[in-house]
């Protein structure tokens, strides 16, 4: 896939617009995905066993084979993690849990031949999977409405990368967290913002500089010129693995 992001802006400061045009169910999938960086086939697989929400964990284990309509397991040590929940996170799960049978097992065949008995915390408005052709497709329209051109799920990950490592986080804990093999692959995700190239040259004892303010500061806009030049990722959602 060309390009990841939602549009000319960032997936986090974008999110907000796409709300506005979006049901609640796909509204929560966006902030979720926002919150805590999984794959689309990872989200779609999610079941409720997998989070832990006194302690605040998410087991990621499985995703969702779009081409196949069946749920794998992970097949690499590496794949499989337990990442942080945010309290933001948490909330989402229990909202879209409210008021379900979560023990009546997912309907969804699991290619290791188990019999599901945990339901999935997310589901589409007809009760069926809500898978990554969903959901980007769900992101596509509510972009139009929006006035933006987004592409995506992808590009949930790409946020949440950018704001967990402009946040502070350490490169090493944010590959881990994404379940991505190697550091290169995360640069792939973070956007080249101002805030990062400031955190990268204040590290290296430059002290940063006071911008110049123009007029124009403060003054809603969509001009490509104002935004932050973006780094192109090649990530193919159609792959069976979905393992991103």
């Amino acid at each position: 896939m060309a390009d990841a992001h939602l549009g000319a802006g960032r997936p986090i400061e974008e999110a907000p617009k796409l709300r506005e045009h979006l049901n609640p169910i796909y509204a929560d999938a966006i902030d979720f995905g926002l919150e805590v960086g999984i794959r689309p086939g990872e989200l779609a697989a999610l079941h409720i066993h997998r989070a832990d929400l006194k302690r605040g964990w998410l087991t990621v284990a499985e995703t969702y084979v779009r081409r196949k309509g069946t749920i794998r397991a992970h097949p690499k040590d590496g794949d499989e993690r337990v990442i942080p929940l945010s309290s933001k996170a948490i909330e989402i799960i229990k909202r879209r849990i409210e008021g379900r049978d979560m023990t009546k097992g997912c309907g969804v065949v699991h290619t290791d031949g188990t019999v599901c008995t945990n339901e999935l915390i997310f589901r589409n408005v007809w009760g069926g999977v809500l898978h990554q052709d969903l959901l980007s497709s769900h992101i596509r329209q509510s972009g139009i409405a929006a006035n933006l051109t987004p592409k995506s799920g992808y590009a949930l990950r790409r946020g949440f990368a950018t704001r967990a490592i402009e946040g502070g986080m350490d490169s090493f804990s944010a590959k881990r967290i994404m379940g991505h093999s190697d550091l290169e692959e995360l640069e792939g995700y973070v956007q080249e913002t101002p805030a990062a190239r400031a955190r990268m040259l204040a590290s290296l004892g430059e002290r940063p500089q006071l911008a110049a303010v123009d007029e124009s500061v403060g003054q809603r806009g969509t001009d490509s010129t104002n935004q932050p030049p973006s780094t192109v990722t090649n990530e193919d959602e159609t792959n069976a693995g979905d393992l991103r």
